[in-house]
């Protein structure tokens, strides 16, 4: 009783006004200048709406809206947790199952006093394993992430020597999770862009939520800014980091997922979804779980998931309530701080920075 109350409650008075949210934006970009463009989505229950600030570019006059595309970054990472829980609905892989499985004949998959990395260690990021393999090279430039092939992965994992064990702890790795989707990759036959719009994107109508952007999609994708905020390229992804950080979307597509991941938007991908928050792992903090690909914080009567992403160019968060039914969006892009944003709308309790962050 006390959860359908805060339910009915949060879905007429959870968020400020339109007023407020935009002042928000608006400090952010216009005072301490941690921002070029932004756009705030929120959903409370049926109820969306957007609010951005801002622009394309410096001398790009275009307002972002909800239409917008964004690099979503390590939220990519979220939607690769979906798909194993999807994959393992449909009795394609298992939880436990050792990676080792599913990467192709000769490849070999670092063991650590007879322990094998599963499937379950990558999405919970207790695999082990480092946050970047020792041979990436390049830095986070436009290519790097591009030009680090599966051949380069498979040298490096039948080289590497565990130093942690494996399943002790949590340690967050873009390796593990860009493994992650590719075993899945692999499993299914098909490269990951293709299996996640087959088995995430088009289920949920998420028509603007791709890796290989169309012209048309093209046209609404807003130029990214670094620290500085000048200019920069965007960020391609390989097989082996895809699963980890290759998405880009709007804030509208972004909301149509928080529906789906509430349940007030129904698809086939229900019981997936409902797989992919309840099935976790501690996170070594009181009150802090992962899910499959999805932070878990336990509230006083109510549970916040999350993830937020970063590239060279952009920024992004996503956050709900699993019981108040509510969820918030926020896309900007420039490489800024805008997570605590979302995180204090979400739970009024975590506060908004108070200071700028400091320009590189």
């Amino acid at each position: 009783m006390v959860k359908a109350f805060k339910r009915d409650q949060a879905r007429s008075s959870h968020f400020p006004d339109d007023t407020a949210l935009k002042r928000i934006l608006a400090e952010r970009i216009d005072v301490w200048q941690q921002g070029v463009g932004v756009v705030l989505g929120i959903v409370e229950g049926t109820r969306r709406r957007i609010i951005s600030h801002g622009r394309f570019g410096h001398d790009d006059t275009r307002k972002p809206d909800g239409d917008t595309l964004f690099e979503l970054g390590s939220v990519t990472k979220g939607y690769t947790g979906l798909l194993l829980a999807d994959m393992i609905r449909r009795g394609e892989a298992a939880l436990d199952e050792p990676v080792q499985d599913l990467l192709p004949a000769g490849v070999s998959v670092p063991v650590r006093n007879g322990r094998t990395i599963t499937l379950h260690d990558l999405a919970t990021h207790r695999s082990g394993l480092p946050p970047m393999p020792e041979n990436f090279v390049g830095g986070e430039t436009a290519d790097s992430y591009a030009k680090y092939s599966v051949d380069d992965l498979y040298q490096f994992l039948s080289t590497h020597q565990m130093i942690h064990r494996i399943g002790a702890k949590f340690r967050y790795s873009n390796l593990g999770a860009g493994l992650l989707g590719h075993a899945l990759s692999c499993r299914a036959g098909r490269d990951y862009e293709s299996l996640i719009r087959e088995r995430i994107l088009s289920p949920l109508s998420l028509d603007s939520t791709a890796i290989v952007l169309s012209d048309a999609l093209k046209n609404r994708l807003a130029p990214g800014h670094d620290l500085k905020l000048k200019p920069t390229p965007n960020w391609n992804y390989g097989p082996p980091f895809a699963g980890a950080g290759a998405l880009r979307s709007t804030v509208n597509d972004q909301l149509t997922f928080i529906e789906a991941m509430l349940g007030s938007r129904r698809s086939s991908l229900g019981a997936a979804i409902s797989d992919a928050v309840v099935i976790r792992r501690s996170r070594g903090e009181r009150a802090r779980e992962v899910g499959l690909g999805w932070g878990v914080d336990s509230l006083e009567d109510d549970e916040m998931v999350v993830h937020s992403g970063e590239t060279a160019g952009y920024s992004a968060v996503v956050a709900f309530l699993r019981w108040a039914a509510v969820g918030v969006v926020v896309l900007s892009n420039a490489r800024c701080k805008i997570a605590d944003i979302g995180l204090h709308l979400i739970n009024p309790s975590m506060p908004l920075s108070r200071s700028p962050m400091p320009l590189a």
